[in-house]
């Protein structure tokens, strides 16, 4: 490895000296979960025999095989392997060490029975405060605001006034729950009321108006490789039920997380189908919904949480969906698509600032992270959602241009509940 004269000749060379590691070379330039499992291990030995000190390892060295990793294999991801501790700020929940690497070092200095470094001691944490816009409301804003709570004015209107007075929504949703937002403009119960959110979405966001759509033909085809490869779905998708099947598959590709119940403050792993539940939701008939919505609605709230924004699509089978909509507090939204629903649903939590639901959190992560490229104040870095952005664009490289094109936003902002 570059970093230690001991290995002038590089990763490889190395791995061709170990048995964990002459397997992971059998898989070419291209590693997949299992080859990245004996990779792992044939370097977690290496900083084991060379660089740990009464069986601890800096979490910089980490940071450096991570690197060179990358480095020997361009296809992975840094974060796939190691991702840093964050101290807690204001915004965020202090978070530890994690991806492969620690995770295999963990395991073995447990073995050792000793105890793990948990906190990067070259991490500075900003002392930097999130700065407010300052941008003052226009000076018909507060006319605008009436205006939208008495729900005055033709729509073309009320966009205009909805536009105008965009800086003191943004302060009321800062300091009020979403369901109380909503009730205090009467436009938002209309069809049309979520145009308005995705005008909102388009003032935050310019450059990410049509993200979803540019990548989703190839992000469609690596699901559905995924699928088959894990033979969770057949060789064939019919073209008209292609989106239905992807969006419905997803959820799948994460494997559900241990979540908090904070009605009995007890931890518990939600089914691979109510986490698929949170994105997505197909019935068979429209009056199905009003059960499954009074269903959903009793889980989520015996746990302490509200019910999120979610998909919804009406038909007998996915070659014959009659029709799609997006659930906002009580609002059935309809779209002209399955597509367009992911993108509507996605710019609505962005609008509102609104939490992602606790049990299918990381499925919106990942959308926002890799999909639209949205970085925030409250991220958590996961070296699972790397390592699956990694094996989709293995499964469709065409993909990859998308998704690792290097772009970041650093935008801040708070979840908060519906």
């Amino acid at each position: 490895m570059h970093w230690d004269l001991r290995l002038k000749a590089g990763l490889r060379a190395y791995l061709a000296t170990h048995y964990e590691g002459r397997l992971a070379l059998k898989s070419g330039k291209n590693l997949n979960n299992t080859s990245r499992t004996h990779l792992v291990r044939s370097v977690v030995d290496y900083l084991f025999k060379y660089f740990s000190c009464n069986n601890k390892i800096n979490t910089q060295i980490f940071r450096k095989a991570a690197a060179e990793i990358v480095e020997e294999y361009p296809n992975e991801r840094a974060t796939v392997y190691f991702v840093p501790s964050k101290p807690k700020t204001k915004f965020s929940s202090r978070t530890f060490n994690n991806g492969k690497l620690f995770n295999r070092y963990q395991k073995v200095q447990r073995k050792l029975g000793g105890s793990v470094i948990e906190v990067d001691a070259d991490f500075v944490q900003s002392t930097e405060d999130v700065e407010e816009s300052g941008r003052l409301p226009a000076e018909n804003s507060t006319t605008a605001y009436k205006h939208l709570q008495r729900n005055v004015g033709s729509f073309e209107e009320q966009k205009e006034n909805w536009r105008l007075c965009f800086a003191e929504r943004e302060e009321f949703l800062r300091t009020n729950y979403i369901f109380e937002y909503i009730k205090l403009f009467p436009v938002l119960r209309v069809q049309f009321g979520y145009k308005l959110l995705l005008q909102d979405f388009d003032q935050k966001y310019p450059e990410k108006k049509n993200a979803l759509y540019t990548v989703w033909k190839h992000l469609a085809s690596a699901v559905i490789k995924f699928g088959i490869n894990r033979r969770h779905l057949e060789g064939t998708v019919l073209q008209n039920s292609r989106d239905a099947v992807v969006v419905k598959y997803f959820p799948t590709i994460f494997h559900p997380g241990t979540v908090r119940n904070k009605s009995t403050n007890s931890n518990f792993r939600p089914s691979s189908t109510e986490l698929g539940e949170t994105f997505f939701l197909h019935i068979k008939k429209m009056a199905e919904l009003d059960y499954e919505i009074e269903r959903r609605t009793n889980i989520v709230s015996d746990r302490g949480d509200t019910l999120q924004p979610f998909i919804i699509a009406v038909g007998n089978t996915f070659e014959t969906i009659d029709s799609v909509y997006v659930y906002v507090d009580g609002m059935r939204y309809l779209m002209d698509s399955i597509v367009q629903a992911v993108d509507v649903c996605f710019k609505i939590y962005q609008a509102l600032n609104a939490a992602y639901p606790t049990t299918g959190q990381q499925i919106w992560n990942f959308i926002q992270r890799y999909v639209y490229k949205i970085h925030t104040c409250t991220d958590v870095e996961s070296a699972s959602q790397a390592e699956i952005a990694v094996d989709l664009c293995f499964l469709e490289p065409a993909l990859r241009e998308y998704l690792w094109d290097g772009s970041e936003l650093s935008t801040e902002r708070r979840h908060q509940k519906a």
